[in-house]
């Protein structure tokens, strides 16, 4: 699997997992900020800057009964961009 399948391959996978993990009520404001956040990754000018405001947003919409696993995947996510550059 090439570098940019495996990538999109995670980016999916989260976005599956974050979107379910979210109240229905929260659904259409999770996209946004995962689809915002996937774009600011596609066009270079995602930073520690933007995580750190992202992060909060997104833990927020989570049902409270699934907020550690969702931190825990984005921890995951984390590390494996990091090895990956």
């Amino acid at each position: 699997m090439k570098r940019r399948d495996c990538y999109e391959s995670r980016t999916r996978k989260i976005f599956t997992v974050h979107i379910a993990e979210c109240g229905r009520k929260n659904h259409d404001k999770a996209k946004e900020l995962l689809n915002e956040s996937f774009a600011k990754q596609d066009d270079g000018t995602f930073n520690q800057e933007h995580m750190m405001t992202f992060i909060p947003r997104m833990l927020a919409l989570i049902k409270p009964e699934n907020v550690e696993q969702v931190k825990n995947i984005m921890m995951n996510h984390k590390a494996k961009n990091r090895k990956s550059r």
